[in-house]
């Protein structure tokens, strides 16, 4: 934008000296012609000063052309996105383990090995041995921005059918039950729209902010996406194949510091709110009534602090950044789900629920990224430290007067070296810290992170130290993207090989991880295992057309043993998995 300010600023400075150099040539004519009082020719050695004059202008305006470009014109709409279509084929993902009371695979398995049939021992039905999950779901992401003028601009993210898996919604099944007229789900072909039988929009606002130039800052405000460093811990999940991303409500200004190439940008985000007015007073529908907060207690605030070093003009081989944020919150609700009351019971019920908190988090994250010819080195590195100091409602494992603190870490470190554009060799190495105390679910075996408990329950000690990173950080197809979700109480190394030839691009890759904390994992055991894995990608640039396909296979170890020490009769060992993925994208 300041470059488009600049631009038009030479323009018309040059427009100007354009119209004023003709004008004040004539008046120095005239004023020569009155010191000519016989009103005769010029003497022999001068030209006519007027046909001067006009050839002076004419080159001044033909030189102002050829040196100043216009700036680009501004486009009031712009739109981009993907629209994407994935199809999934997993084998064995609970790792051959079933499901009983008292026991839970890694992953999910098929609907009927969680029948009562299937459960009552060897002799079980055919049916109940299949460990096959396929499955294929669409998305169409835009993201349309409105340009008020060079200086303002409105931003969104919309998701249309977010991945809306294909025959999920057939005739005769909506969240009311079967219709009288289709005899069970299935019968017909036909589908029904999105949110009859899923509950939630067809099309879902995911983002929108405005960005406004005031020359020396931007100013950012609205809801928007989330991204720092490598994605370890905010990622906006925009990728391709992302499924979900960190999301902000912030009011942020970002400055530039060409000379020292130096940005800056610090924010203020509304982590929580508590209850608006919409929740006590439903009749008050949002939009047609302004809603509010109705406590200033419960809020939960941050504040974030962003320096970053060699990424404005790119001409140093090494750029990194450091990012700081501040949180705090002195209540919050026990539960927000209270059932329909009058007015003034539903706000005594939820002003009785605010719990005490006085929780602190502070997150320093620091990236760093070296590039010298072909090689490449990035990192990135961050610690999550602070204390809640009352949370004896959400877990009696608690000493009186103790608070739980939290000491959270975890890096990545990454590595290619590129030879000759087409093939590059890659070695990545990650960390994540894990936490004893969370060994114990309502459902032992369960490994997705999803499945763990808020706060440790199984005993008390001085540390909450259970590190995740965020789950559209891909490793892998398998460990970390589906048994785990995520990374989590685990070191791993992988080698990676990627060579690209015209349109195709294949990927090769080996990952070993073991568990930090080995008493958090389903069988007590330190290596949870390696993977192999591959992608090719086959990419029609002009028609910007992407198929991918992908394959893994994944040999568990003992992390996933059921040991008869802790699962007596239930227990088993684990069979390796394996997958095959397509995707097929359309990007504008």
């Amino acid at each position: 934008m300041r470059t488009s300010k600049l631009a038009g600023l030479a323009a018309f400075l040059s427009i100007i000296s354009i119209c004023y150099i003709p004008t004040a040539s004539a008046q120095m004519m005239g004023g020569m012609g009155g010191m000519n009082p016989g009103g005769g020719a010029p003497p022999a050695h001068q030209e006519d000063e007027k046909p001067m004059v006009v050839k002076q202008g004419k080159n001044l305006e033909d030189d102002s052309k050829a040196k100043i470009t216009p700036p680009p014109p501004v486009h009031m709409f712009e739109l981009e996105g993907y629209f994407r279509v994935r199809a999934d084929y997993f084998k064995r993902l609970d790792l051959g383990l079933h499901a009983h009371d008292g026991a839970a695979p890694p992953f999910f398995s098929p609907l009927w090995d969680y029948a009562s049939e299937c459960s009552s021992g060897t002799s079980t039905p055919s049916r109940c041995r299949n460990h096959t999950v396929t499955s294929t779901n669409m998305r169409l992401r835009l993201r349309p921005t409105i340009n008020i003028n060079e200086y303002a601009a409105i931003h969104s993210t919309m998701d249309v059918l977010d991945n809306m898996v294909l025959g999920s919604t057939p005739e005769g099944l909506s969240s009311g039950g079967l219709t009288p007229w289709v005899a069970y789900p299935g019968f017909l072909a036909d589908q029904r729209p999105y949110d009859t039988a899923n509950g939630w929009d067809s099309i879902r606002v995911k983002h929108l902010w405005a960005v406004a130039d005031f020359g020396p800052f931007e100013l950012w405000a609205g809801r928007m996406p989330d991204s720092w460093g490598l994605g370890m811990v905010a990622n906006d999940g925009m990728g391709l194949d992302d499924d979900i991303g960190s999301t902000v409500d912030r009011i942020m200004l970002k400055t530039a510091i060409p000379d020292y190439d130096l940005k800056l940008a610090v924010a203020w985000d509304f982590a929580s709110q508590g209850v608006t007015t919409s929740y006590v007073y439903p009749y008050y529908h949002q939009g047609e009534y302004q809603p509010r907060d109705t406590e200033d207690q419960d809020d939960s605030t941050r504040w974030m602090l962003e320096v970053e070093y060699g990424t404005l003009k790119k001409t140093s081989p090494l750029s990194f950044g450091i990012r700081a944020s501040y949180q705090r919150q002195h209540y919050s609700l026990k539960d927000a789900f209270v059932p329909q009351q009058t007015t003034s019971m539903l706000a005594t019920s939820l002003a009785d629920g605010l719990q005490r908190r006085y929780s602190t988090t502070i997150l320093p994250d620091v990236w760093f990224r070296y590039q010298n010819g072909g090689f490449t080195a990035e990192a990135e590195a961050a610690l999550h430290y602070g204390w809640v100091r009352y949370y004896e409602d959400v877990t009696s494992m608690i000493k009186d007067g103790e608070d739980m603190n939290i000491l959270q870490y975890g890096g990545i470190l990454r590595m290619y070296y590129d030879y000759q554009r087409e093939l590059r060799f890659g070695l990545e190495a990650g960390f994540a810290s894990g936490d004893d105390e969370y060994e114990n679910t309502d459902y032992k075996g369960s490994t997705h992170f999803t499945a763990l408990p808020p706060l440790p329950v199984n005993g008390w000690d001085k540390y909450n130290t259970l590190f995740l990173f965020h789950p559209s950080y891909h490793v892998d197809h398998i460990l970390f993207r589906e048994l785990l979700g995520t990374v989590y109480n685990a070191a791993y190394v992988k080698g990676q090989v990627r060579y690209t030839s015209g349109n195709w691009t294949v990927w090769g890759s080996g990952l070993l991880a073991l568990a930090p904390e080995p008493v958090q994992t389903p069988g007590n055991g330190k290596w949870y295992g390696y993977e192999l894995d591959t992608t090719v990608m086959y990419y029609v640039k002009p028609k910007n057309l992407r198929l991918y396909l992908d394959g893994g296979i994944f040999f568990p170890m003992e992390a996933f043993d059921r040991p008869s020490a802790i699962y007596g009769s239930l227990a088993a060992q684990p069979s390796f998995a394996y997958t095959l993925q397509t995707r097929l994208v359309l990007d504008f």
